[in-house]
């Protein structure tokens, strides 16, 4: 192909964004209870 992998698409690395700020909302929201909109 182009000599790029999948890893290093914009598309792949903005998936992993997402799924890592999701899962710290996650794991906030456990700890401390809802957070408030302006924290999201």
């Amino acid at each position: 192909m182009l000599g790029i992998t999948l890893q290093e698409t914009r598309f792949y690395r903005e998936i992993r964004e997402v799924e890592a700020r999701s899962l710290v909302l996650r794991l906030l929201t456990r700890r401390v209870g809802e957070l408030l909109p302006e924290v999201r």
